[in-house]
């Protein structure tokens, strides 16, 4: 999903030179990418674990910073071990404290996730590591992206009702979210069917006033409880809280 951000950052000259860190040597595919991009603009590659502090210190200085890393490991917290939690908090927490430490004076955006609002069953540590980074910097807090990141890699299915982000669409909620004003608070970009979502009772409490407002008819006294929904898709399916 890194390198579909960078991509476009490059192609819609957003970006004049990228620096692209990752915990892990590119694959056969991420290379084939980073040739591709190096025809745009200039591209830096470092091997950087943004949960090492000296790591993300030698990084080079940058104007934007989009904080992409993240790691799941589902269970029920009773048998998580310290393990799989530090699987999964430190690429996100240690990692955007390291990235606003060394980079005090970029623009900062965090991919952060819809877990952390809805509190998806299994996902806690996935859920607090995200909600973590909300409070920190700029984020957007997304649903599932199709054909990339972790739904392509994990082989993840929509649960009933939700229709993952085309790649196209999700980069352009992103410009969106960029090109806005809204300063710390994190926006949630998700694409469901808002009745038939509501209703997956494995993962959501049915009583569960959290999502009781969130596309119920036109009309009532009582405001949404997320905000006011702000389309961010020209299709209308995805919209901002």
């Amino acid at each position: 999903l890194g390198l579909k951000v960078a991509e476009w950052l490059a192609a819609t000259g957003r970006a004049a030179a990228l620096v692209l860190a990752g915990r892990s040597a590119p694959g056969d595919e991420a290379v084939g990418a980073i040739e591709r991009l190096r025809k745009l603009v200039p591209v830096e590659v470092c091997a950087c674990d943004v949960s090492e502090w000296a790591q993300v210190q030698a990084l080079p200085d940058c104007d934007l910073v989009v904080h992409c890393a993240g790691a799941v490991k589902d269970g029920l917290l009773l048998l998580a071990t310290e393990r799989d939690m530090r699987q999964v908090v430190r690429p996100k927490i240690r990692g955007a404290l390291h990235i606003k430490r060394r980079f005090p004076e970029a623009r900062l955006m965090a991919f952060s996730s819809s877990s952390g609002t809805f509190g998806v069953a299994g996902q806690g540590t996935y859920a607090a590591a995200n909600t973590f980074v909300d409070a920190i910097m700029p984020a957007v807090q997304w649903g599932g992206w199709g054909e990339t990141g972790m739904v392509k890699d994990l082989g993840i299915e929509p649960l009933a009702g939700e229709r993952f982000l085309p790649v196209d669409q999700g980069l352009e909620c992103l410009g969106r979210a960029l090109d806005s004003h809204e300063g710390l608070r994190p926006l949630c970009v998700v694409d469901v069917d808002w009745a038939t979502f509501r209703l997956n009772g494995e993962v959501f409490a049915l009583d569960d006033p959290l999502l009781a407002d969130i596309g119920a008819p036109a009309g009532g006294a009582t405001p949404p409880l997320l905000g006011v929904p702000r389309g961010l898709g020209d299709d209308g399916h995805a919209q901002g809280w």
